[in-house]
């Protein structure tokens, strides 16, 4: 078999690999292929539960966010914000919200010494809520509709899954090229999270999840966080572990604009992303590294040379590999595409026609993880070893760096 055989083999194989990806994304959205789990909702199945939201400093839709959270159409619940000190920002909005909401807490966690300070608020707010039978998660940069918190436990109505995760699906505003990259980023995560939840891999990247307390317990999720610094790829992991399920709620989708503007913003990004995965799936961070490295930029070479040769005689447009690399661009294409399908985007024609181009951010977003084995996050500085647990921190350390 020629090389020029084997390109388009690899090529192929990538392109249904993509387009199925995102064709059961469709399908599992739309409901097509739950039709066991969704026939298990329970109406009456309303527990009482804890929201704890994470929250630092104040944003310009922070009040609007907090008040979604706080009137969702839900019998018996309780929002907790914790942030992790008095000197934080947004402490004089949340005490004012706080009397306002007789259902509404703030909770100070103090300086996390062990884990990233997200993880810390959170288990300060599960300390605080007590023995409720649901624990709820979101964060603070998601404005859920009132039915959020009923569509979220739905599920765990379900007795053999564990989580319920929601999803934050990003809207473009002015369609630039950093939106772009934060959307695509974001569409391919819900793709192959979906996927794999389903198949019973437990992978988690939410923006908002539930679990039941009795559960959280027996799991020992706290000991797992106490040295971790992503909450919910750390769970995704033990659950997968545990044998546990994850369930990716689709009627838990939350739309946001609140998109980067910059390729740059969006690059440093997906740079945590792609530590966080290698802290906790490194195999998988190893084998994406394949793909970004090689795989993808490799048609944008052979595109071009296959027609120079072509042109020129030396050898036929197939032989060069230019048929490999027509495969890469239209499936490409035909992704961006079916992800249009997913939810509701605007201008996702262009979105799919850049495709191939915006895996350059990727590209260097990945090469920028190459022998790093620290986080910078919100100011603050995370050192973790080779086990991805939190060695050090430093704090006012610049955002971004």
């Amino acid at each position: 078999m020629s090389f020029s055989s084997i390109l388009m083999i690899i090529y192929a194989i990538g392109a249904a690999i993509q387009v199925g990806t995102a064709l059961f994304a469709v399908s599992y959205t739309r409901g097509w292929i739950r039709k066991k789990i969704v026939s298990v909702y329970d109406p009456s199945f309303q527990p009482n539960c804890a929201v704890i939201i994470p929250t630092k400093g104040l944003a310009s839709h922070s009040v609007k966010n907090f008040r979604a959270f706080l009137e969702q159409n839900y019998p018996s619940f309780s929002v907790y914000f914790v942030v992790e000190s008095e000197s934080d920002a947004g402490v004089p909005t949340l005490r004012e919200l706080t009397e306002e909401y007789s259902h509404a807490l703030l909770v100070v966690a103090g300086l996390s010494t062990s884990c990233s300070q997200k993880i810390y608020n959170m288990l300060a707010g599960v300390k605080v809520a007590g023995n409720v039978d649901v624990l709820a998660f979101g964060d603070n940069d998601i404005c859920p509709p009132t039915c959020w918190l009923r569509n979220l436990i739905k599920p765990l109505a379900y007795s053999d899954i564990t989580v319920s995760s929601g999803y934050r699906w990003l809207v473009n505003r002015q369609s630039s090229w950093g939106e772009y990259v934060h959307i695509l980023m974001n569409m391919t995560f819900y793709a192959y999270f979906t996927i794999a939840s389903y198949l019973g891999c437990s992978f988690l990247w939410a923006g908002s999840f539930a679990i039941r307390r009795k559960d959280f317990i027996a799991l020992e999720v706290s000991k797992t966080w106490n040295k971790a610094i992503s909450d919910d790829v750390s769970l995704g992991l033990l659950l997968s572990r545990t044998r546990c399920k994850t369930y990716q709620t689709p009627e838990v989708f939350i739309h946001s604009d609140d998109t980067f503007s910059t390729a740059r913003e969006s690059t440093l990004w997906f740079q945590r992303q792609i530590l966080n995965v290698k802290l906790h799936h490194y195999l998988i961070w190893s084998i994406w590294g394949f793909i970004l490295l090689v795989v993808m930029p490799l048609p944008f070479i052979l595109l071009p040379l296959a027609i120079a040769c072509m042109l020129s005689g030396a050898v036929s447009f197939y032989e060069a590999g230019g048929i490999a690399g027509c495969t890469f661009f239209v499936g490409e294409l035909i992704t961006g595409m079916l992800y249009g399908s997913i939810s509701p985007t605007r201008r996702h024609g262009c979105l799919a026609a850049c495709m191939p181009f915006l895996r350059i951010p990727q590209i260097i977003a990945y090469c920028k993880t190459i022998g790093v084995y620290h986080i910078n996050w919100a100011g603050v500085c995370y050192c973790f070893d080779r086990k991805g647990h939190v060695a050090s921190i430093e704090r006012d350390f610049p955002s971004g760096e």
